[in-house]
This record gives structure tokens, C-alpha cells and sequence, in this order.
């Protein structure tokens, strides 16, 4: 219907419109400026309104609650304005606490409490929604039986508030302050509940909390949901469960005034598994709790529990039930727990093999008893069958006494479990297969005083055909087959072969006390063994390990051992990575491959555990042949954050060929590195975490003797560090060759059958396998010497080569020659300046190809066994006398004497004449071109005579 108006209507109607507009426009903009002017009242009155808060939030408590700030927001709880209250913090009352729990009773970082505006234009004060956000709350029982807030409420010691504070004006205004919460949410709360008068404990996390509240006298109706994780539950120091997921949809009635609580049209979600809950918690009568948990859903009820998502997607048919009550007070008695279940003609499809499970049928019942060890519990299953497609599953027994148990239980299973872990929900469990065969009979009962099990009848046997499976992240098997057989506390291992890969083990042996691992229970378990295999893929098989496959990426060949392993029900237990267990050798032949040369192990025990630092292997008296000799060693290995991949050894080895570590039987060995190797020292070596090869190696204690064709070397107490060491084995298979590191070499005697040097101590810097060495102790040249000498040496080039640079300031002939071993026929003191080169891979090649410059001088210099100026006169007469010898042994140093070793200067010295020289003042320069020293200028002067002379 059309109605039409006249102007005098329409105008009118607009006037009232524009009323309209403009009335709402003041109130809005009255209202903003309310708002206004209430933040800045707020923030001028900061301080104040704080000190108020505090002074009403403390006068009723045995305790304390502060804050950090305050502030008002008009955002988080619009239209209302919420006030924020940040680093909120409810304490104990510290002066009568005597009981353990001295944390925060409450530490929220944020609280938001909503403040009606209407209400506070009213002067009313009147909080209707909390909010809180990330923080923690401890729940304690004391001893006393009284809980933590109870003790912080109760009225036995209010505080005393100054005549003052009382009449401040903010003090009068929020005496006023109502709490008549209508919401509260509640997001990342960590929850602490803790009885120290049951030794329970309860840790949650709330991950999101939402509840409406109704206020009616002294009730509260309340719908909530709660999302949270279950950290842990702990009963008598026991764990029973851990992260576990909860969620809870339900309605709550809460009495104010006695804090009783009932639950009506719960719905729970425990791990994805939905239950219906309700039931009451009387917190005034010793937290007396009456829980129902019940579900009879077959996919969503406990037992789709047991099933993964594809499992539950394969049900065909069937039924369940579930009932179970939770009685008794919960803050001074174990609660009371019945549960009854069962299962009615279910089927599931296996959906890898394509074949029904059927005919599965359960019945059961669970009572917890009344105390906290569950001494009086008992789990009865009357019976548990199922029909597979190659066989069936019977089980029935009782398990009584979960403290000390007893246990009477007939089992029989005959299955392909090919797919199993696709229908089941096994966690950590994957690519199940092959066939299983199990008959268990066990009557008997676990003596708690005596720590034995007294058996009426205990024997099982397990048979096992292609049977596989992988656990994530931690070990997989292709295939096992053989059979396992238990009689009392003996496990016996008949022809069990394990396949990974290219590893296949065959393992024989007994295994005892391995049943002690369900009860906790400290006995000794051992495994008496013997392992043959062709090849054992040491880093595939203990893939998890990555640094097995960085620092030993070998396989093992040809394994025959005899093992006894040890170890401890506590220490297979308490671990986080690596139990503890000790591996005696009682006999082992094998060989690993590629590593050059190969190592075969005659010995020893080791040890594997995990400590403070992390992963740790010991290895005591290992015996070994090791590079053609006998190869003896003890050590450690550790891999932790703190110290990654550190290796420490002790070892005694004896007639080792070192050449053999980097040259393949075609190659031509210098007769200087074909030598054998004998000798002791202790080793730490640290494997890196970025590019080098190692991070540092440090030899000490080295005492070691080296025997070769022309000599015998033999170091006593060397020292040796290399830091940041990098090798490419892509260019060179000889890591030597391409090896860069910096270090420090150290030794107290260096002695061969051609010279003797103590105090040896070098720093070395190398780059590619260029070696150069420096010294500020010129022990060459005997001792009391002073000076700086350097070598550059690249000793696994194609061609190696060598450099010598010396400057000494002082040394002394006597000392020198008595360090190669040669009479002391001259004395006195000298100084030398050397640069010598060479190149080749023998000596004689070495000396041929000797190049250098050297400049010697000397004062006050003593010659034995001749009289210079008297064999001078007949040099005068004859003209053939030759300097050669006099020259190598005075005037070229130590390199004189090697190059001229073996004339025995018998053309010069006649050592029992008891004649003697003296040259008072000596200066030569020598040239040194493809082994000959020539003289270019060189002088000296004795009693009688002034020579100068060249030569060669």
C-alpha cells in the first residue's frame, strides 16, 4: 500500500530524523569524551589508583599480590573499557610458610578485567569479564591437607591498613569494586598441582579457555570449554601419563559459598578419543570427587584409541562399551577407580593386505583400589580372541598387585602382521611385515622383599619369518627370522638373522632377567652371544646417529665375535638416547672395509652410555693387528653441544708400518718412510662442526721408536697440537699432501744412531701440505745454541722438497759434534748463518741436489790432534795439502759432518798425538751448488799463520 504525504509531513518527519541524528551525534560525542577525559583522570591519577588496587587486593589475604603497571585499554573488551594490569603476581604469605612451594602461588604477564561504563558513570565499579594471558598458577596440598588458597584467603591475619590509606579518596571509591564476572577466557596457563601430603603431582598446560557465567544468589551456572595438554600425571613418584591432549565441552554449577562443583552434559576428548562426562568435586570436604566417564561410540570411543585414522576408516562392523568412575577425596586418600569395557564382534579391513580381521571380541575390567602403589589393583581380561586370515589371536588372564605382581596369563597368536601399524595406532612404529608366532603360558608372582619372581609355570616361544619394521628415527630391519625361547629367566636366541640393507646378522646366544625391565627393578641383564656376518653396515644400520657415518663410514666384513654383554634394568631404563651397556670381547675376527689398511680386532670391552655431555663410548685394552703390527689401545668418544665429536685414546703399539696409512701397494716407498713404527702416547682428537676435517688434535706422552734400513730414531716425550686441520682427499688420497693446520711440536730428546737433540720445540704452520716449522731453539746445533732456525718442507709432493734458513747467534763446536756423535776435536764458540734448498726421495739424490749459501765465524777455536801451524810449513813445501775434510767438519757445521760422514777425517787427524790448534779468529763463506761446498771466501789465523783460501 502507497501512502502519499504532503510537504508539511515530509518536512516534519525530516526535522525528526535531523533530532535524531543530532541527539545521537551528542551522545556519542559525550561519550567519546567521557572516555577521554576518564584516561586522563586515568594516567594523572596513575599512581594513585595503584597504590588503592593494591591496598583492597591485600587487606583480606595472607599473602601478597603486586604488579608491574597499569593502563586502560578500549579495545579488548569494547564497548567496555578494560582495565590492563600487567606482571600480576599472587604470593605466599612468606612469614608463616614453612611447607615446600615457595614459587608465585599465581604469575600472569597479562589481566584484562572489563569495566562497565554505564556503571561507571553510576560511580559503580563493577568488573563483568576477566581475561588472562601467559603465566603460571601452582595448586599445592599441603601436609596439613589445607590447599595453597585456602591458606591465602582464610581471615587469620588481616593486614593492618594505615588511618590514611583508609580515607583516601580512591581507596573509598574502589572499596566499592564488585566482581560479578560474567566471562572469563584464559589462554597459555601452565597449571602446577602438587600434593605434598599424597606425593601426586599434576602439570597442564591450558591452551585456550572460554566460559559464560550466570549469577543467581550464591551460584554460578557456567558453560566452558577447555582446550589443554596434560604434561605429566604422577601417582605415589610414579608417571602415569604424558602429553596427552584434553578437551572438554560442558556445563558447570558452581556454589559459591562451599566451592561444590557439578558437572551435567560433559563431553571429553582424551587424544582424539570422546567420552561423556559428568559428576560432582566438594572442594570444602577434602576435595571429595564422584567422576563418570562413559563411551559407547566403536569409532570414537576408547577403543578408536587403539586405531589410526586408517584404521578407524576400515571399520566394518561391531560394538563397544565403556564405563568407569573416579571416587573418593581426592586431597588425603587415593581416589577409588572401576573401569569395565568390551568389545563386541568387530571386523577391521587391512587395507595393505586386503583380508578382514574379524570375530573380535573383548571382555574386561580394571579396579585401582585404595592405595596409591596400587598394591590392591587388578586388571582382569576374561577374554580377548580375534580370527585373522593366516591364523588367531586368544588371550585371557589376570594381573593383580601392581606393586608386587601376579600375574596368571595364556597366550597364543599366530598372525601376518603385514599392515598392522596402518590399522593400530603404534606410535614411533612404521612398515610393520612378516608373520608372527607367539604361545605364552606364566603363572607366577613378583617378590618385592626379595626382588625375584617365583614362578609356578614360565615358558614362551616366538617364532619369527620375514618379520620387519622400522621405529622412527631410530632403527630399521628388513627382515628377522629364527626363534626366541623363554624358560624361567632365560632367553634363548637360536639362528636369528637380522637383514638391513647389505647388513645380514646371525645371532645365537642367551639373554637373562630381561622381564625385570617391566618393574623397574635394578637386577643385572646380560647377553651371552656369538654374531657372524658377512657384512655389517655399521653407519646404515645406526643411520640415527649421523655422526657414526661422518667420523667411521665404513662396513664391517667377515664378522666372527663372541660377545657378553652387560647392563642394568636402571640403566636401560634412565636414559634419554643411549642406555647404558658393556660389551666384553671375548673373541672377534673381522675386517673393515676400504680402511687403509684394514684393522682385525683380537679384544677388548666397551662401554656405551650417555652423560652429562651427551653420547659416550669407552674402549678399554683393545687389542688389534693394525699396519703389519700389534695395535693396543684404550679410549673414549663423546658427542655433546659442548664438545662435538671429541675422541681421547691411550695407545701401545709395537712393529706398525705408518707408510701403509697413505701408500697402495704399487707405489715406490723411500727407503726413509719403509721403517716400523713401535712405541706409546696418549691422543684427543675433536671432530668439527663446520668445513675443516678436524678441530684440534693433541699427542702427548709420545715415546716412540722408529727403525728404517740406515738408522733407528727414537723420541722421548713429544708434544705435539694441530688446530683447524682440513685435508682434501679428492686431490690426494695422502692427506698429509693436501693438509692445512697450524700447531706446535715439542720434544725433550730426539736421538738417532747419527745425532742426538734435546729440547726440541717447534711451531708449525701448514698450508696444502707445505710444512714450515720455526724454532727460537737451535738444538741442531747442540746445546747451549741461540738462535732462530726455520724449515719449509712439502715431504708428499711428487718430488718433495726441503729448505733450511738458519741464524745462530752462538753455538758451540764441542756441544755440536758430541750431538752427532763425533769426538769433540774442536771447542770453542761459533755462529752461523744458513740457507740451504734441496729437493728428491733419497738421500743421496737429497745431498746431489743440496744448494745454499752458508757464512760461519768463530773465535778462539780449539783443533785436537794437529798442530796447524806445522802441517802449514809442510803445505808450504809441497802444495798438495787438502782442506776438504778440515772444511766439512769446521767450516760447514752440522752439514758438514753429514755430507762428509764416514771419512773419519783420517787424511787430517791423529786423535791420541796430543797435539792441538789454536785459531784465534775464524770468518768463511761457503756456496753451496748440487752438493758441493765451495769456498768463496774464508779465513783464519792461528799462532804462526794468517790462510785464506778457496775451494771445494
Amino acid at each position: 500500500m502507497l501512502v502519499a504525504l504532503n510537504k508539511p509531513e515530509i518536512k516534519k518527519q525530516k526535522s525528526l530524523i535531523s533530532l535524531l541524528l543530532k541527539v545521537t551525534i551528542s551522545l556519542v560525542s559525550l561519550f567519546i569524551f567521557f572516555i577521554v577525559i576518564l584516561f586522563l583522570i586515568f594516567y594523572i591519577f596513575k599512581d594513585d589508583i595503584s597504590n588503592a588496587l593494591l591496598l583492597n587486593l591485600n587487606k583480606d589475604i595472607n599473602g601478597k599480590i603486586s604488579f608491574s603497571d597499569i593502563s586502560l585499554t578500549a579495545l579488548k573488551h569494547f564497548p567496555d573499557v578494560a582495565l590492563k594490569i600487567s606482571n600480576l603476581k599472587v604470593d605466599h604469605d612468606t612469614s608463616q610458610q614453612t611447607d615446600p612451594g615457595n614459587n608465585p602461588l599465581l604469575n600472569m604477564k597479562e589481566v584484562y578485567l572489563s569495566i562497565n561504563i554505564v556503571d561507571l558513570i553510576s560511580s559503580k565499579i563493577n568488573v563483568t569479564e576477566i581475561t588472562l594471558e601467559k603465566g603460571y598458577l601452582n595448586f599445592i596440598i599441603y601436609p596439613d591437607s589445607l590447599t595453597s588458597f585456602e591458606k591465602l584467603i582464610r581471615q587469620e591475619r588481616p593486614e593492618k591498613i594505615s588511618v590514611q590509606q583508609e580515607e583516601g579518596f580512591f581507596q573509598e571509591m574502589l572499596s566499592d569494586l564488585k566482581l560479578r564476572i560474567d566471562k572469563l577466557t584464559v589462554s597459555d596457563l601452565k597449571i602446577y598441582a602438587e600434593s605434598f601430603l599424597t606425593n601426586n603431582k599434576l602439570i597442564f598446560d591450558i591452551r585456550n579457555f572460554d566460559s559464560k557465567l550466570s549469577h543467581k544468589k550464591n551460584k554460578i551456572s557456567a558453560d566452558l570449554v577447555l582446550d589443554l595438554n596434560l604434561d605429566s600425571l604422577m601417582l605415589n613418584k610414579k608417571l602415569i601419563l604424558s602429553n596427552n591432549k584434553v578437551f572438554i565441552d560442558s556445563e558447570f554449577f558452581i556454589n559459591t559459598d562451599s566451592l561444590f562443583v557439578k558437572i551435567v552434559d560433559g563431553k571429553l576428548n582424551f587424544d582424539e578419543t570422546s567420552f561423556d562426562l559428568s559428576g560432582t568435586f566438594d572442594s570444602k570436604n577434602e576435595g571429595e570427587i564422584d567422576l563418570k566417564v562413559s563411551g559407547q561410540d566403536l569409532k570414537s570411543g576408547y577403543f578408536s584409541g587403539l586405531l589410526s585414522k586408517t584404521g578407524k576408516k576400515n571399520l566394518k562392523k561391531g560394538s563397544a562399551n565403556f564405563n568407569a568412575s573416579l571416587k573418593g577425596k581426592t586431597y588425603t586418600q587415593f581416589p577409588e577407580l572401576n573401569i569395565t569395557f568390551g568389545l563386541t564382534d568387530v571386523s577391521v579391513l587391512n587395507p595393505v593386505t586386503n583380508r578382514l580381521i574379524k570375530n573380535l571380541n573383548l571382555r574386561g575390567n580394571f579396579y585401582s583400589g585404595k592405595e596409591d602403589d596400587f598394591s590392591k589393583a587388578l586388571l582382569k581380561i576374561d577374554t580377548l580372541y580375534a580370527d585373522f586370515p593366516d591364523g588367531r589371536l586368544r588371550l585371557s588372564g589376570d594381573f593383580k598387585n601392581f606393586n608386587s605382581p601376579e600375574l596368571d596369563i595364556v597366550l597364543f597368536l599366530e598372525a601376518d602382521v603385514t599392515g598392522f601399524d596402518d590399522i593400530f595406532n603404534m606410535k614411533g612404529i612404521d612398515d610393520l611385515h612378516g608373520k608372527v608366532k607367539i604361545n605364552e603360558r606364566y603363572k607366577g608372582k613378583f617378590n618385592r622383599n626379595k626382588n625375584i619372581f617365583v614362578t609356578e609355570q614360565n615358558h614362551m616361544n616366538i617364532f619369527l619369518d620375514g618379520f620387519g619394521f622400522s621405529i622412527t628415527d631410530a632403527l630399521k630391519i628388513d627382515s628377522v627370522d629364527g626363534t626366541i625361547t623363554r624358560k624361567n629367566d632365560n632367553y634363548l636366541l637360536k639362528d636369528l638373522r637380522i637383514i638391513y640393507k647389505d647388513t645380514d646378522l646371525l645371532i645365537n646366544g642367551e639373554l637373562e632377567n630381561l622381564q625385570y625391565l617391566l618393574l623397574g627393578v635394578d637386577k643385572e641383564i646380560t647377553a651371552d652371544l656369538t654374531v657372524k656376518s658377512p657384512i655389517f653396515d655399521l653407519p646404515e644400520f645406526l643411520f640415527f646417529d649421523p655422526s657414526i657415518k661422518r667420523d667411521f663410514n665404513y662396513r664391517i666384513l667377515d664378522i666372527d665375535a663372541s660377545v657378553l654383554a652387560k647392563t642394568t634394568t636402571t640403566k636401560a631404563l634412565e636414559f634419554k638416547s643411549f642406555p647404558e651397556i658393556e660389551f666384553s670381547i671375548k673373541k672377534i675376527n673381522a675386517t673393515v672395509e676400504n680402511f687403509v689398511p684394514p684393522i682385525k680386532i683380537k679384544s677388548g670391552t666397551f662401554k656405551i652410555s650417555e652423560n652429562i655431555l651427551g653420547f659416550n663410548l669407552k674402549a678399554d685394552k683393545f687389542k688389534t693387528e693394525f699396519l703389519d703390527g700389534n695395535f693396543d689401545f684404550s679410549g673414549e668418544y663423546n658427542t655433546s653441544k659442548a664438545e662435538p665429536y671429541y675422541i681421547k685414546s691411550k695407545a701401545v703399539f709395537s712393529n706398525i708400518y705408518p707408510y701403509k696409512l697413505f701408500h697402495s701397494g704399487n707405489d715406490s716407498i723411500p727407503e726413509s718412510l719403509n721403517g716400523k713404527l713401535s712405541g706409546s702416547l696418549f691422543i684427543e682428537v675433536q671432530f668439527p662442526t663446520d668445513t675443516a676435517v678436524l678441530k684440534f688434535i693433541n699427542l702427548n706422552e709420545g715415546n716412540l721408536t722408529y727403525e728404517f734400513l740406515n738408522d733407528t730414531v727414537s723420541v722421548e716425550n713429544l708434544k705435539c697440537t694441530f688446530d683447524n686441520i682440513y685435508f682434501n682427499d679428492k686431490t690426494d688420497p695422502n692427506p698429509l699432501g693436501t693438509l692445512s693446520a697450524k700447531g706446535k711440536l715439542k720434544a725433550d730428546l730426539i736421538i738417532s744412531n747419527e745425532f742426538k737433540i734435546n729440547e726440541v720445540n717447534y711451531t708449525i704452520n701448514v698450508s696444502e701440505g707445505t710444512y714450515k716449522l720455526k724454532s727460537n731453539v737451535t738444538r741442531l746445533f747442540g746445546d747451549k745454541s741461540s738462535g732462530i732456525s726455520e724449515w719449509t718442507l712439502k715431504p708428499f709432493a711428487e718430488i718433495p722438497s726441503f729448505s733450511i734458513s738458519s741464524n745462530v747467534k752462538t753455538f758451540y763446536a764441542e756441544k755440536m759434534l758430541e750431538s752427532y756423535f763425533e769426538k769433540r776435536l774442536i771447542s770453542g764458540p761459533l755462529s752461523l748463518s744458513m740457507f740451504l734448498s734441496s729437493k728428491g726421495t733419497d738421500w743421496d739424490e737429497i745431498v746431489h741436489n743440496l744448494n745454499g749459501e752458508i757464512v760461519l765465524s768463530g773465535e778462539n777455536l780449539v783443533i785436537k790432534g794437529i798442530d796447524a801451524d806445522e802441517i802449514l810449513e809442510q803445505f808450504k813445501r809441497s802444495q798438495s795439502f787438502n782442506l776438504v775434510d778440515l772444511g766439512g767438519v769446521l767450516l760447514a757445521g752440522p752439514v758438514g759432518i753429514l755430507v762428509t760422514k764416514g771419512t773419519d777425517y783420517a787424511r787430517l787427524l791423529v786423535i791420541e798425538s796430543g797435539e792441538k790448534t789454536t785459531i784465534s779468529k775464524l770468518v768463511s763463506n761457503w756456496v753451496v751448488h748440487n752438493g758441493d761446498f765451495r769456498i768463496e771466501d774464508a779465513a783464519f789465523t792461528t799462532a804462526e799463520n794468517r790462510i785464506a783460501l778457496k775451494g771445494s
